[in-house]
C-alpha cells in the first residue's frame, strides 16, 4: 500500500475557506475508504483529530503560497518515504522525488485580479503554476469551468485535468430550523429573512443584492423581510458597509459576521429564501449547503454555479439589479414555487458526497502511483 504525503497546511488559515471545508472532508474521506494506504499530514495538526491511517510530522506549516514551504514540502515527502505528494491548494515543488497531484480551485486571479487584494496570490497564479503546472502529473479541477479556465489560460493537456465536484456534509440534510426570534453574536433576526453567505468582498456581489433588496421592501411595504449577511470580513468591505449605510431599511439588514457550522447549517434550513449572486466561482459550495438544508434558492448564471444548481435553483444575472430584483420577487411571492425548489434542492443536493469526492480522487492517486 501507498505512502500519500497530504499537505494539510491550508487548515491553518484563519478563517474557514472553502478550500479548508474541502481539504478537511476530503482527508476525511480518504482515511474512510477501505483501501489501507498511509496519509502522510505535512502541517501540524494534532494525530487525534485524524485517528485513521494517518501520520503528522512535524513542523507546523502555516499557510503560504510558496516561497520556502515547497521545498519544505519535497524534503518531508522525501524524509517520509511518500510515494505520492497531494497538495489541496498551491504549487507543487519541482524537485521531488515522487509523483505530484495538486488540486486548482478557481482561476480568479488571473481573470479578475482586480478582485483579490493579496499580490501573492496573484503571482502564484501568474507565475507559479507556469513554473509548476509543467511537472505536476495530475491536476484535479473542482467544476468543468474550472477546467475550461486552466486548459485556456494554461494550455495544459486536458488528459492530465480530473474534474472532481465538492460533496456536501450529511447534517446539512437534518438541519433544525433557526428559531425566530434568534439572536446571533448580538445581532437580532425577528422577521423571516433572505439568507446571504461567503467571505464579505466583491466578488459576492453583496452590494447589488442589497439595492435589489430595497427595491423589494418599497414594493412590498406591508412585508417585513429581513436580508442576513452571514461570513467573516475579507477586503474591500467598507462599499457593503456603505450600501447598507444608505439603505432605508438598513435595521432589517443583518450582518452576524463569522458563525459556527451548527449555526451556519440552522441559519440555511430556516431561511426564507438563500440568495448566493456571486459574480464568479470555482464550484459555490453555498448553494449546496443550501440545497441540501432545504432552503429555496437563487444563485447567479455564470460561472460554475449551474453545474451545481442545475434545475433545482433559479438563475439571475448578477450584474444586473433588476434581474437579482425580479426573481427575488418571483420566489418571495410563490409559496409553492417555494415548497418546489426546497424539495429538488435537496434531491440534487443528494447527487453530491465527499465519499465520491474522496473515490474519484483516490482514483486519481491511484493512476499517477501506478
Amino acid at each position: 500500500m501507498a505512502r500519500i504525503a497530504f499537505d494539510i497546511s491550508s487548515l491553518n488559515h484563519p478563517f474557514n475557506s472553502g478550500i479548508q471545508r474541502y481539504a478537511n472532508n476530503l482527508l476525511q474521506g480518504l482515511t474512510h475508504l477501505k483501501e489501507n494506504h498511509t496519509y502522510v499530514l505535512l502541517g501540524g495538526i494534532e494525530p487525534e483529530q485524524w485517528p485513521r491511517k494517518v501520520e503528522t510530522p512535524a513542523p507546523y506549516l502555516p499557510p503560504a503560497t510558496g516561497g520556502w514551504l515547497n521545498p519544505m514540502l519535497a524534503l518531508l515527502a522525501r524524509t517520509h518515504q511518500a510515494d505520492l505528494l497531494f497538495r489541496p491548494w498551491g504549487t507543487l515543488p519541482e524537485r521531488r522525488t515522487c509523483p505530484g497531484v495538486v488540486t486548482i480551485h478557481d482561476t480568479i486571479p488571473l481573470a479578475y485580479p482586480e478582485w483579490v487584494v493579496n499580490s501573492n496570490i496573484v503571482d502564484l497564479f501568474k507565475k507559479d503554476f507556469p513554473r509548476c503546472l509543467p511537472h505536476t502529473d495530475g491536476i484535479i479541477a473542482i467544476s468543468e469551468q474550472t477546467k475550461k479556465d486552466i486548459i485556456h489560460y494554461y494550455g495544459v493537456d486536458e488528459a492530465r485535468i480530473h474534474v472532481i465536484l465538492h460533496g456536501v456534509d450529511p447534517a446539512f440534510f437534518t438541519a433544525q430550523p433557526l428559531a425566530i426570534p434568534s439572536t446571533i453574536n448580538g445581532q437580532k433576526i425577528t422577521a423571516p429573512y433572505i439568507l446571504s453567505t461567503g467571505v464579505f468582498e466583491p466578488r459576492k456581489n453583496r452590494e447589488r443584492l442589497i439595492v435589489a433588496y430595497n427595491q423589494i421592501r418599497e414594493k412590498y411595504k406591508h412585508e417585513n423581510w429581513q436580508l442576513v449577511l452571514t461570513g467573516p470580513s475579507g477586503w474591500h468591505f467598507e462599499t457593503l458597509h456603505e450600501a447598507i449605510r444608505q439603505s432605508p431599511f438598513k435595521e432589517d439588514i443583518i450582518l452576524t459576521g463569522e458563525v459556527d457550522d451548527p449555526t451556519l447549517r440552522s441559519l440555511y434550513a430556516g431561511a426564507h429564501i438563500f440568495i448566493y449572486p456571486s459574480l464568479y466561482e470555482g464550484f459555490g459550495l453555498p448553494v449546496l449547503e443550501a440545497m441540501a438544508a432545504g432552503a429555496p434558492t437563487i444563485t447567479s448564471n455564470c460561472s460554475s454555479l449551474p453545474e451545481v444548481g442545475g434545475e433545482a435553483v433559479l438563475y439571475c444575472e448578477p450584474l444586473e439589479v433588476d434581474s437579482i430584483a425580479s426573481v427575488l420577487e418571483t420566489l418571495l411571492s410563490n409559496e409553492s414555487l417555494r415548497n418546489s425548489l426546497s424539495h429538488k434542492g435537496r434531491e440534487r443536493a443528494k447527487l453530491f458526497t465527499w465519499a465520491k469526492t474522496a473515490r474519484e480522487s483516490l482514483a486519481v492517486f491511484e493512476h499517477y502511483l501506478s
